[in-house]
């Protein structure tokens, strides 16, 4: 079996950089890990009619779950070392039409979540670049939604025109799916929401990474809004608020009311047996069995982690 062992910074331009294959043998000092690196989820816009925050970059390498192109996003066995430091950091969620922070793990590296367009005047703002793209915001010029980082995340959704008080934003993408477009023919109804990525690394089937819904003046969202840990987009004339991403699903914000991304989170999976870890005092984490497998689940913070 040949691996891919990932070295010197991961990414150069959104594409990973300096991977050669090797063959690994037998050895007491190094291993091969899963993991599971979701960034924060973009902020979504302020405004009725702003678009949604897109979700944060995910990075999945689960090998119960390769293979099929189910995961295309990474699936990149990463070779740890025994004894090395390795940096995690937890990427906060962006405030209100933001992009989120990063997610890190040892030279992997998950893009924060793009923020939404916002209207200004009867202009709108294109949704930001992130992990996956923010949705655009609503305006006369149709703005559009925001482009995704390489192999992480899906387009944003494009933002609708504006008349006679009506108008609505496009929906952020998610690591699973694109963001929606703004309903274009009576402006009323914001774009639906990216859907985000299940995996069952942590021994149970759980959605990350969604993106959050465009905002509205006038009719509610679509129901399949929100997916994933993403919110909901705002409708102003019916009153309901935006909400924000889910907490450790690094999903985004819905457009219309300044929310805030969900946070991101960090997950490893090996093997329990004569594998121990050592964490640095700056992360939160948490950790399980799953079968003969331990599962370790870092949910804030920055600091290094060694295996021993």
């Amino acid at each position: 079996m040949s691996i891919v062992k990932v070295s010197n910074g991961g990414f150069d331009g959104g594409k990973f950089k300096s991977v050669s294959a090797t063959t690994p043998t037998a050895s007491a000092t190094t291993f091969i890990i899963d993991y599971l690196i979701v960034a924060g989820g973009g902020g979504g816009a302020g405004g009725n009619w702003g678009g949604g925050g897109a979700g944060g970059g995910m990075l999945l390498e689960y090998s119960t779950e390769r293979g099929g192109g189910q995961y295309e996003y990474t699936d990149i066995p990463l070779e740890i070392v025994v004894g090395q430091e390795y940096t995690v950091t937890v990427g906060a969620g962006g405030a209100g039409s933001t992009t989120g922070s990063d997610s890190v793990f040892a030279n992997l590296t998950a893009k924060g979540g793009g923020g939404g367009g916002n209207l200004s005047g009867n202009t709108g703002n294109a949704g930001l670049v992130g992990g996956s793209g923010g949705g655009g915001g609503a305006g006369f010029n149709n703005p559009a939604g925001g482009n995704p980082y390489e192999n992480q995340g899906n387009k944003g959704g494009s933002g609708g025109g504006v008349g006679s008080g009506v108008a609505a934003a496009g929906g952020a993408g998610g690591a699973g799916g694109t963001g929606g477009t703004a309903d274009n023919s009576g402006l009323t109804t914001g774009g639906n929401a990216g859907a985000g990525r299940y995996t069952t690394i942590t021994g149970s089937s759980v959605g990350y990474a969604g993106g959050g819904a465009g905002g509205a003046n006038l009719n509610s969202v679509p129901n399949n809004s929100g997916n994933e840990g993403g919110g909901n987009g705002a409708s102003g004339q019916n009153g309901v608020a935006a909400n924000a991403g889910q907490v450790n699903t690094g999903g985004g914000a819905g457009g219309g009311s300044s929310s805030s991304g969900g946070s991101g989170i960090v997950i490893l999976r090996f093997p329990t047996a004569d594998r121990s870890i050592t964490v640095g005092a700056g992360l939160t984490y948490s950790s399980a069995t799953d079968g003969s497998d331990t599962v370790v689940s870092f949910t804030a913070g920055t600091d290094t982690i060694v295996f021993s």
